[in-house]
């Protein structure tokens, strides 16, 4: 007998250590607290709890019911505890979860019930991707990215060559127009005369036409003379605010536009050759073109240019002149950016 209480005493103290321990971690203040115990021949079983709690101390063998009742809640608890597989299994069949061995304590205000059930007081753990989810996803988005974005930035490479082609037919245009107000009717403009004597690719016949004619209607960042790769000739580089750049060529008359100013082609650049969305084709020729282009350039301002081999069918004409013709908007069947 004297055996047993001195395991009882020991038991007791082990309880109320744990116990005071874990209701400083949970944030109680000390205070008094209400304690049962049972001993019974096949098993020693120890239960501390608060006053708040709904238990209350018994000494009559109803008390087993009781811990069940008291650990099932404990069990329950959701949003702030968590509780192990093992307390599923309290649930399940609790009086034979009970029924431990006298050397196992089971305290609900521990860090665990016993080594078969076991609960912690911190909150419940959000739940979590894993590096498997996460790569997997990554990898499907790296997917979808290569499939779409190349669709993507050719529709947009698409929607700015439109409107700045558009834009800079307008504008040349108009400077046409207010440059007759000084010079008389374009078909009579002297592009020849001067320094064109020289030859129709020079420096000065070029800058001379086009500081008469055209800079001091246009509103330009700069402009300066160079050797033009895409054609083997010389012209005038000039760039708009816009990003976009042209070549005056020529005598002025051939006109390259840029829609990407950044994609003219220096002799230092070595880029190599280039495609046909790169740049388009303009022409100047008011008084008049040979072959039968001369209807879509005679007493006009800047056209689309139109080459002097062109047979007469619509079909066979350039792409930008077809562009022209459709409302500035690429064909389905001469569309470069596809």
């Amino acid at each position: 007998m004297k055996k047993e209480i001195k395991n009882v005493t020991i038991l007791k103290n082990t309880v109320r250590r744990k116990k005071d321990k874990m209701l400083k971690r949970l944030g109680f203040a000390p205070r008094s607290q209400s304690f049962a115990f049972v001993a019974l021949p096949q098993y020693a079983q120890s239960v501390r709890y608060p006053d708040s709690l709904p238990l209350r101390p018994s000494a009559n063998p109803q008390v087993q019911d009781d811990m069940v009742r008291v650990q099932r809640d404990m069990c329950g608890v959701q949003h702030d505890m968590v509780v192990s597989r093992h307390c599923e299994r309290m649930r399940s069949n609790p009086a034979n979860y009970l029924a431990r061995s006298a050397d196992k304590v089971i305290s609900l205000f521990t860090s665990h019930f016993s080594q078969n059930c076991v609960f912690t007081s911190h909150f419940s753990r959000k739940s979590a991707f894993t590096l498997a989810e996460v790569l997997i996803t990554l990898g499907i988005i790296g997917v979808v990215a290569a499939v779409t974005l190349p669709t993507l930035i050719a529709k947009h490479q698409q929607n700015v060559a439109e409107t700045r082609i558009k834009e800079f037919y307008s504008i040349i245009n108009q400077a046409v127009v207010r440059a007759e107000v000084d010079y008389g009717d374009k078909r009579y403009w002297a592009f020849g005369d001067g320094y064109c004597s020289s030859g129709p690719y020079s420096e000065q016949c070029i800058k001379q036409n086009f500081e008469r004619y055209f800079k001091p209607y246009l509103k330009i960042l700069d402009y300066e003379f160079m050797s033009v790769t895409d054609i083997g000739k010389t012209g005038l580089l000039v760039n708009f605010s816009n990003g976009s750049s042209a070549i005056m060529t020529y005598m002025c008359k051939d006109i390259l536009f840029y829609p990407v100013g950044s994609l003219v082609k220096k002799p230092k650049s070595n880029k190599g050759n280039i495609s046909d969305k790169d740049y388009f084709f303009f022409g100047f020729y008011a008084s008049g073109a040979s072959g039968n282009r001369n209807i879509y350039f005679k007493n006009k301002g800047v056209e689309p240019y139109v080459y002097s081999t062109w047979n007469g069918n619509e079909k066979d004409l350039p792409c930008l002149k077809r562009m022209q013709m459709n409302g500035w908007k690429f064909p389905d069947d001469c569309n470069p950016y596809k």
